[in-house]
């Protein structure tokens, strides 16, 4: 068959009918499904399909860590683990790192008279093994407090402290500890993220400055501090790294919560700050959107889930319309985003809830048939498929440019078939924005780009 320039291209994954901002609860409030003693949200993330997992890690002996699935045609969420993942005497706090199988690896502290540091990875059906062979780390050199992170070229970096702040490194064929970052500390958190580059970053709490949370670069050889707040006193502290020209600090300090910018030269306080009732065990958790809004929760009883107002400059309450009219608390919280919609899961009571926030401008598409001039994508943290549909077969060259950290990432051609296309693409660093071009080679057809959003 002869091929021919495409006439008509449709790119989308899913158009969110939104008109009106609302919160509803996903699945049922205060969720406990095997008396769990104070359940703490660890990860919520989605896979390829855009099925939610939960996994949560429970506060109190005998630490059984789950991962639950949400069945959204019954409405309610699957413990798929069933309280068979329990390592040694029991796995303390614990992060883990999705994968888009639904799988996640997560790497817990084990208790006991020899205490040691554990990565496994945690099958959508149940199953767990064992993830990278021992980490070396046990005993007084196991401290808690773990982060997990996977960076570009696949490689896998978890941070802990305690006893000390540091950092091991998984290279594909060993654990590997880097040098530490802190050699002594007297508690405190740990925080670990990768930018774009493979850059690792480690918020930790400075005990020699009166408590100021800091923030250090590895840059291959050792560490260097590139931030510390101008504020004393910090009680907990969070990272959220975008890009290496946006950073995000959260910490607390009394019954406050405080976001800081940090361009990678020069930090700057975001609006005012926002109420903590619960100063110790939540410093804010953050999520940059799609559309570019920024998301934060804390420990609030009345409140605890805000949006960043660029034209106050200040942090603007998310208003609760919940049937039941329950709070949203913010304590432990975990966000998501998925089909234009802010997943929020907090721990409530002795148990776990989730709501969902669908913001007024989430309807952000194009029509069907309709070939616009302008527009951009977005690749989530999990998918890695686009789909486009074309009523005839050609050749074309297909380009993505990533807007946040203004680099093309992908230039190739691709043959078009009729009908539907799928073209695996796959996406390295956190939240980002893309455009996509798709250039028809045999016409002079110029360029066409599409928007489309997970």
């Amino acid at each position: 068959m002869k091929k021919k320039k495409i006439s008509v291209l449709v790119v989308f994954l899913i158009v969110q009918l939104a008109f009106t901002q609302s919160i509803k609860l996903v699945g049922p409030r205060n969720l406990n499904l095997d008396n769990w003693d104070v359940p703490i949200p660890r990860v919520l993330y989605s896979d390829d399909n855009g099925t939610i997992y939960h996994y949560l890690t429970e506060a109190s002996q005998p630490r059984t860590n789950e991962l639950l699935r949400f069945d959204e045609s019954l409405n309610r969420w699957i413990n798929v683990t069933d309280n068979s993942f329990l390592i040694g005497n029991g796995a303390g706090p614990s992060e883990g790192v999705p994968q888009p199988d639904g799988s996640i690896i997560v790497v817990s502290r084990t208790f006991g008279g020899n205490a040691e540091h554990t990565v496994h990875t945690l099958f959508p059906d149940g199953n767990f093994e064992e993830f990278g062979g021992p980490t070396g780390l046990s005993g007084n050199n196991a401290g808690a407090a773990l982060d997990i992170e996977k960076a570009p070229n696949g490689d896998i970096y978890y941070s802990h402290s305690t006893i000390s702040v540091g950092v091991n490194h998984w290279n594909g064929e060993e654990w590997i500890p880097l040098p530490n970052v802190v050699d002594s500390t007297l508690g405190g958190s740990s925080s670990l993220e990768i930018d774009e580059d493979g850059a690792l970053y480690v918020l930790h709490s400075n005990n020699t400055t009166d408590n100021t949370a800091q923030l250090e670069v590895y840059d291959g050889e050792k560490w260097n501090t590139i931030y510390n707040s101008e504020d004393n006193g910090v009680v907990d502290s969070n990272l959220y790294v975008v890009s290496s020209k946006e950073i995000y600090i959260s910490y607390t300090i009394g019954d406050e919560a405080f976001v800081v910018l940090f361009d990678g030269a020069n930090a700057t306080k975001m609006g005012n700050p926002v109420k903590n009732l619960q100063t110790t065990l939540n410093s804010g958790e953050l999520l940059k959107s799609t559309l570019g809004k920024l998301y934060l929760t804390t420990y609030d009883s009345d409140a605890g889930f805000y949006v960043f107002n660029n034209e106050e400059n200040d942090w603007e309450e998310i208003e609760n319309t919940i049937s039941d009219r329950g709070s949203i608390s913010g304590f432990r919280s975990r966000l998501l985003e998925l089909n234009g919609s802010i997943y929020n899961t907090f721990n409530e009571s002795n148990g776990i809830t989730t709501v969902k926030y669908t913001p007024s401008d989430s309807t952000q598409l194009p029509n069907e048939n309709r070939i616009s001039d302008f527009g951009s994508f977005r690749v989530s943290r999990n998918v890695q498929n686009l789909f486009f549909t074309s009523n005839a077969e050609t050749e074309a060259s297909l380009s993505v440019y990533d807007i946040i950290r203004n680099r093309e990432v992908l230039s190739t051609t691709i043959n078009v078939s009729e009908g539907i296309n799928n073209f695996q693409f796959t996406r390295t660093g956190r939240v980002s924005i893309f455009i996509a071009r798709l250039k028809d080679l045999n016409s002079s057809q110029q360029e066409l780009i599409h928007r489309f959003l997970r």
